[in-house]
């Protein structure tokens, strides 16, 4: 059976999940994502976060998508710590896969543009995100799987102590974003 794939992104990024979504199925991986059309007026961003993490629960391995801003989603900094949440037999295994928007590459990484979460877990001491670029990602992917599977099952070690981000307050209404 193929792994269970969940997709973190930012919604103005919502084109290229529907690709990264086609690629998924054309390869018979199952896929899940909270698509940008779904209907969330009037519920509060802390429901909506959880659904996102049940989600994820029943996944084998998130793929976030990295463009421009990224980093300062709250809802994707809880869907990366839900994704990293246990031991090395709970987890699951991580994808990042950056954005040619971005203007940097994976040899030459401005790691101060990535989810914090993220940026602990692509070090020396801390190797366990599964680094990939947008452009080659489609010759890629099904590698990339399976060494996010991989470290998924070694025993790597893996930094998720940081504060989560705040969600906002009140209640979500669809708004343009920008």
């Amino acid at each position: 059976m193929h792994e269970r794939i969940f997709i973190s992104y930012h919604r103005q990024d919502s084109d290229i999940k529907d690709e990264l979504v086609e690629l998924l199925e054309e390869n018979n991986y199952y896929v899940r994502s909270i698509d940008e059309d779904h209907i969330f007026d009037g519920r509060k961003h802390q429901e909506i976060a959880q659904i996102c993490i049940d989600e994820i629960e029943d996944c084998d391995i998130t793929i976030c998508i990295i463009g421009k801003e990224t980093y300062s989603r709250s809802h994707v900094d809880h869907e990366i710590k839900a994704t990293l949440r246990g031991g090395f037999d709970e987890r699951k295994g991580l994808i990042a896969v950056m954005l040619e928007e971005r203007g940097d590459s994976k040899n030459n990484t401005d790691l101060d543009t990535f989810p914090n979460r993220i940026q602990d877990n692509i070090s020396d001491e801390f190797d366990y995100v599964v680094l990939e670029q947008w452009a080659s990602i489609r010759d890629r992917i099904v590698d990339a799987i399976d060494e996010a599977e991989s470290r998924r099952s070694e025993n790597i070690n893996v930094k998720n102590n940081r504060g989560l981000m705040e969600l906002r307050q009140g209640r979500y209404y669809s708004q343009p974003f920008n």
